[in-house]
């Protein structure tokens, strides 16, 4: 149900760290724990393609599948046509109940589409509020590009600001 690819299953222990910092080893060290999600914590992981960030990312879903810890793993542009697929009120409702609760939700290949239309733009922007709003929710966000670079994926720069400010809130305290 995690949605994660297992056709080369990705873990910590396949992951390579000889090109790592020793900052970044810390980090890495920080995300095996997943004590960020105990906290509710966000995590943003940005880097040039071809650095790891997605087997990183799906190595933190499978550690959470192995600990009994309900997480998603969603592309982007398959999330976002998830969300503007539903045309009812009630089946946007339980797409955005469902997507809220889940203690891990994956968000890989942040930045890669092209520009929301507004009313998708406003799903996201619900997406990432209620589970900002439920505390104890971890979103992680993959992309090549920093968080400042995503606002021409919306519609415009206050409905880009909106789950920026969400999705960075531990950062920004």
């Amino acid at each position: 149900m995690s949605r994660i690819p297992q056709i080369s299953r990705k873990t910590f222990d396949n992951f390579y760290t000889d090109r790592l910092s020793k900052d970044n080893e810390e980090m890495i060290k920080h995300l095996k724990s997943l004590d960020f999600i105990t906290l509710g914590e966000n995590v943003v992981i940005v880097g040039d393609p071809g650095t790891g960030k997605t087997h990183l990312a799906q190595a933190i879903g499978n550690l959470c599948c192995e600990k009994m810890i309900t997480v998603r793993y969603f592309k982007f542009s398959e999330l976002i046509g998830k969300l503007s697929k539903e045309s009812s009120r009630a089946g946007m409702e339980k797409v955005l109940v469902s997507l809220s609760s889940i203690p891990c939700l994956i968000i890989d290949e942040i930045g890669f589409s092209s520009s929301l239309d507004t009313r998708t733009s406003d799903l996201f922007f619900q997406l990432i509020d209620r589970r900002y709003d439920k505390g104890k929710r971890t979103t992680i966000f993959i992309s090549n590009r920093k968080p400042a670079e995503w606002n021409d994926m919306f519609s415009d720069e206050m409905t880009a600001r909106c789950p920026l400010d969400r999705i960075m809130d531990m950062y920004c305290n």
